[in-house]
């Protein structure tokens, strides 16, 4: 500080910090990084072992276990209709909070990483080029193609929806296409863990292709997989992956319902002679729920004196924090073009109804399609993605052995930015006695950034308690925010993990 002792005149012109003030910066660096550390590094790590034990080397967890991914949804140009270094922003928030989470969770999976659709936000909307920038984002954050397997659902963010309006089927025509050919058959049979021998690919929803069509999975590499070690012979682990996102599935058009009856085929095929047939059906939309025949049902529609839109959070479980959709369809208005060129590069006129489309928003498929489903299939467990949000729920097995049911478990977002603030994956275990499915929830990035806030209040208030200058106080901060851009940018691209160092 300038005048003071320990200062040279030479030192005073350029400004000072005596050493008594250099050394009381030492507990506010000290505290500032270990809030870092927490945040960025240890949070991901700790959450998830607390859920499921320590992990496994990535690839070489479990035998038995597949990490279960409800809708990641990467956020991109149609999320928050944002442009420039804003979007960018944005998604690198994104990527980087998923990156970190499925770094320290893809060790619990030896089975491999299941992905119950809605992969990128709007890849149904997107031109080749934004399709090409968010299949490299989705790339980079999941490592797809690193000898993890990875077995994908599509979702309606992903190829839309049939009931869309006609103008935005035009923007939708390619999606299915440019969806299969980075990720593999939207509808498919595997037997866990995979194994060289072809994996069914059904028909389309969309009329495409041909039912009980097979690829072999060494052609495509979305599907590759190391080849099964000696197991039991007496257990069957079936893995039906089925696209719900087309309307012909619904309404009970061919080749609709055909898909089912070819996968159920292929399930005979796969699992002849085991003792033990394990059936898992992963598909994106949540199946038709009978809401009215559970108890909390009537009193919330009294209440209201009408059949509510929504049912309250406890209709779906302990889990589930919002609230449950009652009907198959709303009505979602959906911007046809961006901000920038519906203002006229600079207009602030009002929105050209042109530029809009009305969505119908599928949150069920059908009734029949769920009874079709159960019935053709008997699945142990039914995975769906879609809400964001969890939800528990039993179906009865149309034809089946009195009491026979099916459980339905929605998963949540993985991502913080998908209205869900917390986001949360799931480990499902096979065994001789079924299949387990283990929820874990990750922790909450707005949490993590009220504690940063906290952590600067307090270090202001430290620094205005030690009389540090202003100098080396905003110094210290913007070493603090280098270090915070540094531990992202690893996490993101140097594929750096505490738990690689343990």
């Amino acid at each position: 500080m300038p005048g003071d002792p320990a200062c040279s005149p030479d030192q005073e012109r350029r400004g000072c910090d005596p050493p008594g003030q250099q050394a009381r910066a030492g507990p506010l660096v000290i505290f500032g990084l270990a809030a870092l550390a927490a945040g960025e590094v240890f949070s991901h790590p700790a959450a998830l072992a607390v859920c499921y034990g320590a992990p496994g080397a990535a690839g070489s967890g479990r035998a038995d276990s597949l990490l279960v991914v409800g809708d990641p949804q990467l956020t991109d140009f149609g999320s928050y209709r944002q442009e420039g270094w804003l979007l960018r922003a944005t998604e690198a928030l994104c990527d980087v909070y998923l990156r970190r989470a499925y770094t320290a969770a893809v060790g619990y999976g030896g089975m491999g990483v299941l992905f119950l659709g809605d992969l990128f936000d709007t890849g149904h909307a997107a031109t080749d080029a934004q399709w090409a920038h968010s299949l490299a984002r989705f790339d980079t954050v999941f490592g797809r193609g690193q000898g993890v397997p990875h077995y994908h659902t599509p979702g309606n963010h992903d190829l839309g929806q049939e009931r869309a309006d006609g103008r935005l089927l035009e923007r939708q025509a390619g999606a299915r296409r440019k969806w299969t050919a980075a990720f593999g058959p939207d509808n498919a049979v595997t037997r866990l863990p995979p194994v060289p021998s072809p994996a069914c690919n059904p028909a389309g929803l969309d009329g495409s292709g041909a039912a009980g069509v097979c690829e072999d999975p060494q052609e495509n590499p979305a599907e590759s997989a190391p080849t099964r070690t000696s197991t039991s012979h007496r257990r069957c682990d079936v893995l039906v992956r089925v696209n719900s996102c087309f309307s012909g599935f619904d309404d009970g058009e061919e080749p609709g319902y055909s898909v089912l009856a070819s996968a159920a085929e292929q399930v005979r095929k796969e699992c002849g002679g085991a003792e033990v047939v394990n059936v898992v059906v992963a598909t994106h939309v949540p199946l038709q729920k009978d809401f009215l025949a559970h108890s909390l049902a009537p009193r919330q529609a009294k209440r209201s004196g009408r059949e509510p839109y929504f049912y309250e959070p406890e209709l779906c479980g302990d889990l589930r924090t919002s609230r449950v959709p009652s009907s198959r369809y709303h009505a979602v208005k959906l911007r046809m073009e961006s901000r920038r060129k519906r203002k006229g590069g600079g207009g602030s006129g009002p929105a050209d109804p042109r530029n809009w489309a009305v969505l119908p928003h599928k949150d069920y498929v059908s009734a029949n399609a769920t009874a079709e489903l159960l019935r053709a299939l008997a699945p142990d467990l039914v995975l769906t993605g879609h809400d964001h949000d969890w939800c528990d729920w039993k179906h009865p097995i149309p034809g089946s052995q009195p009491n026979r049911t099916a459980r339905e478990v929605t998963v949540g977002t993985a991502s913080w930015l998908q209205g869900n603030p917390s986001p949360s994956l799931a480990l499902l275990t096979f065994g001789d006695g079924g299949v387990e499915l283990r929820p874990c929830f990750l922790p909450s990035q707005w949490i993590i950034f009220e504690c940063y806030s906290a952590v600067c209040v307090l270090s202001a208030l430290y620094a205005i308690v030690v009389r540090m200058p202003c100098r080396l106080f905003a110094s210290i901060a913007s070493s603090f925010v280098a270090v915070f851009c540094l531990l992202n940018a690893a996490s993101l691209y140097l594929d750096i993990g505490v738990l690689s160092f343990i």
